[in-house]
């Protein structure tokens, strides 16, 4: 959610006014975490858990609409914001593996997992909206946000997983993890 208000910043020189930036970002965004959140259903079954690659393509996708934005590109300027497309589509594969994961069939781990989202979703636009942008601007705000992918993504597959949570007790660890991937 903190990546959308950088878009809308980011995208509205070129997509005319604030209104329909919003607009086609949001629905851009919406329709590509769904379909994500689908590819990521199908193939349940088989995937292993979130990898370092998968971090690796998150960071990338992050600073992607930061290229394609650049005027000097002969790229027709609606199609630009295709750009967000990637990262959408992979925060919606990445978000149910990670609730499964630290969910791990109890209800109540779910729900603190979808709590720790919507804090995330919250605090993320207007950290992003009043802190970094103000301080970064567009380019360098996009650039914070895929550090801790990039760094994440280098370190060995068993420090990527969420820690097992054994009996009632859930420690922050598991609620720090999931905040860390929705704070973006």
């Amino acid at each position: 959610m903190a990546a959308e208000v950088v878009w809308i910043r980011l995208f509205t020189p070129t997509l005319g006014t604030m209104v329909y930036a919003f607009a086609m970002i949001l629905g851009l965004y919406l329709g590509a975490t769904y379909l994500g959140s689908q590819f990521y259903r199908r193939l349940k079954s088989t995937q292993q858990g979130v990898t370092g690659i998968l971090f690796a393509l998150l960071a990338l996708s992050v600073v992607l609409p930061l290229l394609i934005c650049d005027p000097r590109l002969p790229i027709f300027y609606y199609f630009r914001v295709l750009s967000i497309l990637p990262f959408s589509f992979i925060v919606g594969w990445i978000t149910p593996m990670v609730l499964d994961g630290v969910a791990q069939g109890d209800p109540d781990r779910a729900g603190v997992g979808y709590a720790i989202n919507i804090a995330g979703c919250v605090f993320g636009p207007l950290v992003s909206g009043f802190v970094l942008l103000p301080l970064l601007g567009e380019r360098y705000t996009l650039l914070a946000y895929a550090l801790p992918w990039i760094v994440v993504s280098l370190r060995p597959r068993s420090a990527i997983a969420p820690p097992a949570v054994t009996g009632k007790r859930r420690p922050c660890g598991n609620r720090c993890w999931f905040l860390q991937l929705h704070w973006y």
